[in-house]
């Protein structure tokens, strides 16, 4: 669903792949957007089409990068299990042609170092990404008049 805030601000929102439901949003700006898309479940198979739509050439992609949900509860399946969570996300992005990603919800047992390899794996797959960290600020496109 859209909310039209003025005729400059629009907020979309789509229910997100997850069986307790989520929601991601997409908040537009004159020309810039970002969309914000946490707790999704990634799957293998194909590019989720709701975030496809929901992150359709949006300049700044806020991205879900943990690991699936089992991973978290298995004390075995270590910080490699989120692999499968940036890769989903560097798949979307690319698909949806988005300009930034950031991905953020990390597991909280990866320390810098990890994060640190995290950020060069993201960035050696697709340039355009990035890792969150604490205090991190973004810049928005301007808006153009």
């Amino acid at each position: 669903s859209m909310l039209a805030i003025d005729a400059q601000i629009t907020v979309e929102a789509t229910l997100l792949n997850r069986p307790n439901s989520a929601l991601g949003y997409r908040v537009a700006c004159g020309d810039a957007t970002v969309v914000y898309a946490t707790d999704t479940d990634h799957t293998a198979a194909a590019v989720d089409q709701s975030l496809l739509h929901l992150a359709q050439s949006a300049d700044i992609l806020i991205y879900d990068g943990t690991y699936a949900d089992h991973a978290y509860h298995d004390p075995h399946a270590s910080y490699a299990a989120s692999e499968k969570a940036w890769q989903a996300a560097i798949a979307l992005a690319q698909a949806a042609d988005v300009k930034k990603l950031i991905l953020f919800y990390h597991d909280p047992n990866a320390d810098d170092e990890q994060l640190d390899q995290l950020a060069v794996q993201v960035r050696s797959t697709f340039a355009a990404a990035t890792v969150a960290r604490e205090g991190m600020t973004l810049q928005i496109p301007t808006v153009s008049d």
